[in-house]
């Protein structure tokens, strides 16, 4: 490793820098789709060859409001990586999908079930704790839960 040179790829450095210029391209956008609610970009997945970007992004508002602002931001694409394209000055700005982060949504979930387990006051399992727990599993690891078969 030679001394003077960074230590992270470059594209890392470039997904830094496309949600930031992303960012700064959204408040320009006349849509309609995206007047109601907060939209924020959370990530961005920048493919292997660097020609594909996954942006996610989160809004506040209603799911009324986030199917709106996702219609709004597939027409926006092209516009969106004008500007992108303009501020960088590449040769060749990655195609842009949008995507809805519902990490938020998930972790509302698995602090509701946090919050039932931990207002069980007896020390044994009962089967609400039981399926309480394997409810957080199954969010866990985002696999639907496992249904027990009946004993006969």
């Amino acid at each position: 490793m030679a001394i003077g040179k960074p230590s992270y790829k470059r594209s890392v450095r470039l997904r830094e820098l496309y949600i930031q210029e992303i960012s700064k391209a959204l408040p320009s956008l006349k849509d309609p789709g995206l007047k109601s609610g907060f939209l924020t970009i959370t990530d961005l997945e920048l493919s292997k060859d660097m020609k594909t970007a996954r942006v996610y992004y989160s809004l506040l508002g209603s799911a009324r409001d986030r199917e709106m602002a996702q219609k709004a931001l597939e027409r926006s694409v092209h516009f969106i990586r004008s500007q992108v394209l303009a501020k960088l000055r590449m040769k060749i700005i990655p195609r842009l999908i949008f995507s809805y982060d519902d990490t938020a949504a998930e972790a509302q979930k698995i602090e509701t079930v946090l919050n039932k387990i931990k207002a069980e006051e007896s020390g044994e399992q009962g089967p609400e704790e039981n399926q309480a727990s394997e409810q957080l599993d199954s969010l866990a690891t985002r696999r639907p839960p496992r249904r027990r078969r009946r004993r006969q």
